[in-house]
């Protein structure tokens, strides 16, 4: 079911950018189509990695009967969550809408 809703999401994301919400969002709308999918492009691989994650979570809350084993085991995984999507989605993304954003503006300037 992860792996579901995981790729699942990177295949909406992918298919509509424009249902893409990020931080600056005026700014994200106001770009073109291609540009939209290139932000996306590089947001793509944060849906990858959740999904390797918590599937490796499973496998440790599968292998260890232990309750300690499990908490340790979800901690980790939800750092690693944290850490991704500060990377992708909070730092990369919002750098390549600027980077667009101002491209187009050396255009039209």
């Amino acid at each position: 079911m992860i792996a579901v809703l995981c790729y699942g999401g990177a295949w909406w994301v992918a298919r509509s950018p424009t249902a893409f919400n990020m931080p600056n969002q005026a700014a994200y709308d106001a770009l073109p189509e291609e540009s939209q999918r290139k932000v996306v492009a590089c947001t793509l691989p944060f849906f990858y990695w959740s999904t390797t994650i918590w599937l490796g979570f499973l496998i440790v809350g599968f292998s260890f009967e232990t309750t300690a084993a499990l908490v340790v085991a979800a901690v980790l995984a939800n750092i690693a969550e944290g850490a991704l999507a500060i990377r992708f989605l909070f730092l990369k993304a919002p750098r390549k809408v600027r980077e667009f954003q101002e491209a187009g503006q050396d255009r039209s300037g």
